[in-house]
């Protein structure tokens, strides 16, 4: 019996019914995959280029005046910036790991792998680790924690401080992650229903040689 079924199932798929039916699942499929690269280009991309570069010029300004007046005066730009700031985010950290000014509570990368500058060596502010990650922060319309995602860059300082930028990505990252589950889930879908039908046709197409 099982031998039948098997049997039967190998031909049923080299018919050119299911056949057929492989070529316009693999056709939907690949339409997919090029609908969620272009969503993802046109949110996710560009949104992550302009992260990078506002993070950018947050970090050469403030670069410059940790070179000229010293982490005292860096400390002071710090807690101004990110007081009147909304999707910026600043973390200044002092030598042993712990925040000295900002507005999130730590730098989201491991301190303990970064390669510290020479002690002897000048401030240099293209000396940055860029790093993506996952933070949370209180939603203004609900009053709840939720989870956003940003990019940012961090510099250490010759003397020990660290300073980390970032730039929220902003609620169009969530959305488009939404958008991109809904493909998915809607090609798999179609797929299977190709694959399933297609299979169900060629069967029906070969028992009608069969009789």
């Amino acid at each position: 019996m099982l031998r039948k079924l098997i049997a039967s199932i190998r031909s049923s798929t080299r018919t050119t019914t299911f056949r057929v039916a492989l070529a316009f699942a693999g056709l939907f499929a690949g339409f997919a995959v090029l609908l969620l690269g272009f969503l993802y280009a046109t949110t996710v991309g560009r949104l992550g280029i302009q992260a990078d570069q506002t993070a950018r010029r947050e970090m050469s300004d403030l670069g410059v005046i940790w070179s000229t007046q010293g982490i005292q005066g860096l400390n002071m730009e710090v807690i101004q910036r990110a007081a009147r700031a909304e999707d910026t985010l600043y973390v200044l950290v002092r030598p042993n790991g712990t925040v000295l000014s900002g507005n999130i509570d730590a730098a989201p990368l491991d301190l303990s792998q970064v390669n510290r500058p020479d002690a002897k060596l000048p401030l240099d502010p293209q000396a940055v680790i860029a790093n993506a990650f996952t933070y949370e922060r209180v939603d203004e319309e609900t009053g709840r924690l939720v989870k956003r995602r940003a990019r940012g860059l961090f510099l250490a300082g010759p003397d020990g401080y660290g300073l980390f930028v970032a730039r929220d990505l902003g609620p169009g990252v969530e959305a488009a992650d939404q958008v991109a589950r809904v493909i998915w889930l809607g090609g798999a879908g179609v797929l299977g229903f190709a694959l399933i039908g297609g299979f169900l046709a060629a069967r029906q197409a070969a028992g009608r040689v069969d009789e």
